[in-house]
């Protein structure tokens, strides 16, 4: 039940203060369910060695978190340069094409303009999905220390979600010299 695994403080004379943890097995014999709690005693030197490791797991959750925000957010900022770029592709091609220049040139390049403006728009949404989901992940962190999370089960395409990541990198990559 409750409480089991926690460690209390324990009062023991005027200033000597002892620290228990609450362990509990449940075991079955001859079909019946029994319960056996047992109290530990806990060494100073054991909560400090917990302590730190909390604080280095929280410190890598930490990390981790920050880098998972920033991934997304340099793919938005990048394809949002883009899109600034594309935008002022449009204006070159319709004040360069002259009463003269014939229809289906001008649709050819804004079809490429096009393809490429799709792009960047998968990449946007892509990237918001992500950061939607890092946050999601964050706040399931939360609920699991509070111990409120409840499971959740999906289904996914594992090759989508891998061609969504390849083109979320892809450009980062790119411009770092990785292929």
């Amino acid at each position: 039940g409750e409480g089991a695994g926690e460690i209390f403080e324990v009062e023991q004379g005027a200033e000597e203060k002892v620290f228990v943890q609450l362990k509990k097995q449940e075991y079955a014999f001859c079909g019946r369910t029994y319960t056996a709690l047992q109290i530990v005693n806990v060494s100073p030197q054991v909560l400090f060695d917990k302590a730190e490791a909390e604080k280095r797991l929280l410190s890598q959750a930490n990390a981790s978190a920050s880098h998972n925000l920033r991934t997304p957010l340099n793919a938005i900022q990048t394809e949002s340069i883009k899109l600034r770029y594309q935008r002022g592709k449009i204006q070159d091609i319709v004040e360069a094409s002259e009463e003269t220049t014939p229809v289906s040139e001008i649709t050819e390049k804004l079809s490429e303009l096009g393809a490429e403006m799709e792009g960047s728009r998968q990449v946007l949404e892509t990237s918001t999905n992500l950061l939607a989901f890092v946050i999601s992940e964050s706040q399931d962190i939360q609920a699991i220390k509070e111990g409120r999370l409840k499971k959740k089960i999906t289904s996914f395409d594992l090759s989508l979600s891998l061609g969504e990541v390849t083109r979320l990198l892809g450009f980062q990559a790119a411009h770092k010299g990785i292929q």
